[in-house]
């Protein structure tokens, strides 16, 4: 959550930063496109999802796909076209997260632990939804730049991957086990 929110508070500053020539009026048409993008790719992805059976290399691919975009808009942000591209790449992989990210997680509880399961989940996740954007903000207010924000919002999102595929690495090893629930 940390890194969707904050992409979508900051997505129209993000790519006014990346160009000096376009109007606000063009700069919000072009922040159309990652989303337009990631609506799209969120169902594909789910789809993809649902068809194979597999969640979890998919969410983990999701939030992986994210981190590269982000740091391909950073080492793009000379040349506006690109960067926006990358941009689009990392919504892409945002979005795609949520669909297989939802559905493995409300497979490891029971129907009578999911509501409070998915209650804390959301606790925790709305907290980093506010934690995106102010540190991006602050990060933003500190360095003049955007870049230092987008960095953190990337290396949050390959924290995300690691710990996705972590429950993964949990779920093979102790799959057996009585007691364990990954």
């Amino acid at each position: 959550m940390v890194g969707l929110y904050g992409i979508s508070f900051w997505m129209f500053r993000i790519i006014k930063s990346l160009s000096s020539v376009l109007t606000n009026t063009q700069v919000g048409l072009v922040t159309m496109v990652p989303y337009l993008l990631g609506a799209v790719s969120m169902v594909l992805v789910a789809r993809r999802s649902d068809w194979t059976g597999e969640r979890k290399y998919h969410a983990a691919l999701g939030s992986f796909v994210g981190t590269l975009g982000l740091v391909g808009v950073l080492v793009t942000q000379n040349n506006p076209i690109i960067a926006i591209m990358m941009m689009c790449v990392a919504t892409i992989g945002l979005y795609s997260f949520s669909g297989p990210y939802w559905a493995f997680t409300s497979s490891l509880v029971t129907a009578e632990a999911a509501a409070v399961g998915i209650g804390i989940i959301n606790s925790i996740g709305n907290f980093g939804g506010f934690v995106g954007p102010y540190v991006l903000g602050m990060l933003n207010d500190a360095t003049d730049s955007i870049s230092s924000g987008l960095s953190f919002l990337g290396f949050m999102l390959l924290l995300t991957t690691i710990q996705v595929l972590l429950t993964l690495y949990f779920d093979i090893r102790f799959i057996n086990s009585p007691g364990v629930i990954c």
